[in-house]
């Protein structure tokens, strides 16, 4: 449903006052205003622009990890690890799929976006630091569209 991260490029005044003019709801996906030399030809623009943006992405994804992460440990809409995922998938509770890329294991690779797909999940692929910690923390992560039940309680 359109852009949801806009990157402004070019003499900075005029980015400014671009951005000034967009309707409130567009001006808020604006990430970056990177100042471009009117002299660059389209790809080294854009190849002098890809820096900004790949530090957005970055720091999206480990804001996306770090959140789900949180909402696992504090028992709410979260789930870490494969087995834990996999079975939130089965059960068609995944809102948000966090997958670190690349992934390592090839049977995985696979078959997640089927079974993504079956649920109704999107995928979120994550590298860098993000990705790292999702590995740390099971290799897998998920934000759930509602909270995990509690295991039943063992009877002595």
């Amino acid at each position: 449903s359109g852009a949801q991260r806009i990157l402004l490029g070019g003499d900075d005044a005029a980015a400014h006052a671009i951005k000034a003019l967009m309707h409130d709801s567009v001006a808020r996906a604006v990430v970056a205003i990177v100042p471009v030399p009117p002299y660059l030809a389209d790809q080294p623009a854009f190849d002098h622009m890809m820096p900004a943006a790949l530090a957005f992405e970055r720091s999206h994804e480990q804001a996306l990890v770090d959140e789900v992460v949180d909402l696992a440990r504090s028992g709410g809409r979260g789930a870490l690890g494969v087995p834990a995922v996999l079975a939130c998938l089965a059960n068609k509770q995944v809102e948000l799929l966090l997958v670190p890329w690349p992934l390592r294991q090839p049977g995985l690779r696979a078959s997640l976006p089927e079974l993504a797909l079956a649920a109704g999940a999107a995928i979120e692929l994550v590298a860098g630091p993000a990705a790292e910690r999702l590995e740390h923390e099971g290799g897998l992560a998920a934000r759930l569209f509602y909270p995990q039940a509690a295991p039943p309680a063992a009877s002595a």
